[in-house]
């Protein structure tokens, strides 16, 4: 699979697709045209999580104690770790 061709289509909601799935390992794509969280909903997970941006614009909050971060603007090729909750 080409990761960046042919996207699928994503105007309605994100499209998530499982790459792989381990006991201790899941590597999906998610494309995304603009859709974004309710303000104050938070997702709430026991893993980890490793974002890499490869087109587009995304901002990233993560909670890490009252009141959240504020959203951080991502450039192409960035990274983000995010530890569970």
């Amino acid at each position: 699979m080409n990761l960046l061709s042919p996207l699928p289509a994503a105007e309605a909601a994100e499209r998530v697709d499982s790459l792989l799935t381990r006991p201790s390992l899941r590597i999906e794509r998610i494309v995304s045209q603009g859709q974004a969280s309710p303000p104050g909903f938070w997702y709430d997970q026991p893993e980890g999580e490793w974002v890499l941006l490869l087109a587009g614009a995304a901002r990233f909050a993560f909670r890490r104690r009252e009141g959240g971060t504020p959203p951080r603007a991502r450039r192409l090729g960035r990274d983000r770790a995010a530890s569970p909750s």
